[in-house]
């Protein structure tokens, strides 16, 4: 087929439905992207609110020849699998419900990997990365088969990350606008979870490595805000859970509401802390997704956020790119967590955390298949290695 294509569409880059979530106004009728958010643009003094259809969008963005040559937008397209059944996601996690196998796997996981590649940043470091190579800027049809070839990828590294959802009855969470941010492994108060530990006590998903160096060697948690009430947090963690029958995936609720925390600041073995309301130590987390852009139910909210000076070089090629699946082995890893999910007739080799002889989770150990792997800890020299404990004190809730 061979049929131009209309091109310069408005092309959001995070779903409308999504951003209207971020709305005093959603109980109204025709919500959605029809409902007014504020918004808080960098380097401009007052914040302003507009539907949520106008903001976050890119006229053309995914725009190519190739639309032309297949007579439909193809990368635009790539988001159709998921983006309707958005707003039954949303609701799941904000009633604290369940999170079916086919709503994880259908919905979840390819929202969150195209959010890797979505933003308009994704554009800009791929043009750079031809630069610095080639010295041209990449042609269109170049990005979009970039987004189309890392989106199907970062699909399969989604599945080694465990699930919190750390939520807020007020719906003071923001917005920002790559819809994905992170937390440093050294700063993720929540990584942490007591239902599995080493045979040293440390919990599960607590030991981070830190360089005196160069940083932290340990992959970061991704942050993905779906509402002003629920943020998904994915967290890398050593032994991965699954329910008994393999209907559903684990997810661990949150409540941050009235959570006060203590936050240390550590510096190689020099100690201070600070108490902060959970909500704010969040919001300073998603603030780091922002490129030039927040949003918010209100205003006041974005009033004590900064915006954060991370190039999109680094963004996309550090933070992002610093998935915590080994990718020389990422289609072995996926297919072994895969079966482990549904195939739960067949546990040989599975350990299982049981209550009085009942199966409440089957557990499956993945150290071997994340980073940092052995090799790397081992080139820093143990001179230069600080191993560091981010267990913490919380109450959470997890639903099998």
């Amino acid at each position: 087929m061979d049929r131009e294509v209309p091109k310069n569409k408005k092309d959001h880059l995070v779903p409308a439905c999504i951003i209207g979530n971020f709305s005093k106004y959603r109980d109204l009728q025709n919500g959605g992207r029809n409902n007014k958010v504020v918004v808080k643009i960098k380097g401009k003094d007052k914040t302003f609110e507009t539907r949520a259809e106008n903001t976050l969008y890119a006229k053309g963005e995914y725009d190519s020849v190739i639309d032309d040559l297949y007579g439909r937008r193809v990368t635009d397209g790539l988001w159709d699998e998921y983006e309707s059944d958005l707003p039954a996601l949303v609701d799941a996690f904000e009633s604290n419900s369940f999170l079916p196998w086919e709503m994880y796997i259908n919905t979840l996981v390819p929202y969150v990997a195209s959010l890797f590649v979505r933003d308009q940043g994704y554009t800009q470091w791929v043009n750079s990365q031809m630069n610095n190579l080639m010295g041209v800027i990449a042609t269109p049809e170049t990005i979009q088969f970039n987004r189309q070839v890392f989106y199907s990828d970062t699909k399969l590294d989604i599945l080694v990350y465990s699930i919190d959802i750390l939520f807020d009855e007020e719906g003071r969470f923001i917005l920002p606008d790559r819809g994905i941010s992170f937390f440093d492994a050294s700063y993720d108060y929540w990584r942490s979870d007591r239902f599995v530990a080493y045979s040293d006590k440390s919990l599960n998903g607590s030991k981070v490595w830190l360089t005196k160096s160069n940083g932290c060697l340990t992959p970061p948690s991704y942050l993905i805000p779906l509402s002003s009430k629920v943020v998904v947090k994915l967290t890398p963690r050593e032994f991965l859970y699954a329910s008994p029958k393999g209907d559903n995936i684990p997810v661990r609720y949150i409540n941050i509401t009235d959570q006060i925390i203590k936050v240390e600041i550590s510096n190689f073995g020099t100690e201070s802390f600070v108490y902060k309301k959970a909500v704010d130590y969040l919001n300073e987390g998603l603030a780091q997704g922002a490129r030039r852009t927040m949003i918010a139910a209100e205003g006041e909210t974005l009033n004590t956020l900064d915006f954060y000076d991370i190039s999109d070089e680094d963004f996309i090629g550090n933070k992002l790119g610093m998935t915590a699946l080994i990718r020389g082995k990422r289609g072995d890893s996926a297919t072994e967590i895969l079966k482990f999910y549904k195939n739960f007739k067949e546990n040989a080799g599975y350990s299982m955390v049981a209550k009085n002889g009942e199966c409440l989770l089957r557990v499956l150990n993945v150290r071997s298949h994340i980073k940092p792997t052995a090799s790397t800890l081992n080139s820093h020299g143990m001179d230069n290695l600080y191993p560091f404990s981010m267990y913490r004190s919380f109450i959470s809730n997890m639903r099998v």
